[in-house]
């Protein structure tokens, strides 16, 4: 009942693997995939989630699989995040708490980032140590 984040409410979608040997050597295979989905996969928030701190945050998320991979990008290209990504950076720098994660995902066992994104030819630079300030935690400013 209040054990799962999402409701499936439409649609399926299903990869199954399965090994195909391809000569008499038993380590020789490969893998084949069957795939069977819908156009559309809808999973809606479970209000009544045993953890309300963990979630959901969203009401409803939305899996297209009718998409050609140009339409996918297309669409990914149009929205906020891709026409301004130093916005998402930020926005996915403020919104990690780097030093809880440390503290409670890692025990204590590493060193917050100062970035939580893949460095560019402009920041690869100034990795140094010490050089980068990370940003601070802020949901607020994130959303």
């Amino acid at each position: 009942m209040g054990h799962r984040t999402f409701s499936l409410v439409e649609g399926h979608s299903t990869i199954d693997p399965e090994r195909v040997l391809t000569s008499s050597d038993p380590f020789a295979c490969t893998w084949v995939w069957h795939e069977d989905h819908t156009p559309e996969v809808r999973l809606v928030a479970n209000r009544r989630y045993s953890d309300r701190r963990r979630g959901p945050r969203v009401e409803e998320v939305r899996f297209r699989n009718d998409l050609t991979t140009a339409e996918a990008l297309e669409s990914i290209c149009t929205t906020d995040a891709c026409r301004s990504p130093t916005a998402a950076r930020q926005a996915l720098n403020l919104a990690v708490d780097r030093e809880r994660l440390v503290r409670d995902v890692l025990a204590g066992h590493g060193t917050a980032l100062a970035g939580l994104t893949p460095a560019t030819a402009f920041t690869a630079a100034q990795r140094a140590p010490d050089r980068l300030r990370p940003h601070p935690h802020d949901p607020a400013r994130a959303r």
